[in-house]
């Protein structure tokens, strides 16, 4: 009988020490993320290759009507405004209402050279 106890150890990948992921949360006790690393060396906090969260709110009501158009859209205070960097430095852009809800993404920054913008 073959012995299967370790046949697909060859496929695990190797985590090269690091086989967890860490999260760093903001300071503020609102138990939001600061930052998160991954798995694996390349991906560890303090490596520039972990994901980073913003939390703020739209700059100004030019940001929002050029999202909507030029509606009644509210105080600006009724809007947050999430932005999360990823390991390859893409930037993500979240808009919330006051309920909650995700009212518009984007990416944002400069697109790759080997895309047209």
């Amino acid at each position: 009988m073959e012995d299967t106890t370790n046949r697909w150890q060859n496929f695990v990948a190797d985590a090269k020490g690091f086989p967890f992921s860490q999260i760093e949360y903001t300071p503020d006790n609102t138990g939001r993320i600061r930052r998160k690393g991954g798995v694996g060396d390349t991906h560890q906090l303090g490596t520039d290759h972990e994901m980073k969260y913003f939390y703020e709110t739209p700059m100004s009501r030019e940001e929002l009507t050029r999202l909507f158009g030029d509606v009644n859209v509210g105080d600006l205070k009724h809007y947050k405004k999430n932005t999360v960097i990823d390991p390859n430095g893409q930037a993500s852009v979240s808009y919330i209402d006051a309920q909650g809800r995700t009212i518009a993404t984007a990416l944002k920054g400069n697109s790759p050279d080997a895309l047209n913008p």
